[in-house]
């Protein structure tokens, strides 16, 4: 398969809903759409969470940033701790409604579609002990 978008439709009283995704190789984005198709306004919340090992930030009304690493401990299961992959991702939200952001979320107000373009990347870090 070379190429592919997901696609549903819902219906919620009279509004039709469309939400429609996919993951670009080249540009390592995945990109996710939702609009009504009877141009009817819906407000939503847009956050990117893991419980532990990272935080979240919001840069601007717009973009949030995740970054975190994963420290394991020494362990049978796990060989030497100390040693851990860091990741961060950016999420960058477009629409034709209002945004805002707190800390850790955009919020969208009278949105007739809003479309989150999100990229992720990995590393290994490798700790060495300074006493």
């Amino acid at each position: 398969m070379s190429q592919a978008i997901a696609k549903v439709n819902y219906k919620k009283g009279n509004v039709t809903y469309e939400s429609e995704s996919f993951m670009s190789e080249k540009y390592n984005t995945y990109v996710y759409k939702m609009s009504t198709l009877e141009k009817t306004p819906f407000s939503c919340r847009v956050t990117m969470e893991r419980k532990q090992d990272a935080y979240t930030s919001a840069l601007n009304d717009d973009t949030l940033v995740l970054n975190g690493i994963i420290t394991y401990k020494d362990g049978e299961m796990y060989g030497k701790g100390d040693e851990g992959m860091c990741f961060s991702g950016l999420l960058k939200v477009v629409t034709d409604g209002k945004t805002a952001s707190d800390k850790k979320s955009i919020s969208v107000v009278n949105a007739t579609y809003i479309i989150i373009f999100a990229t992720f990347s990995l590393c290994k870090i490798y700790f060495t002990s300074f006493t």
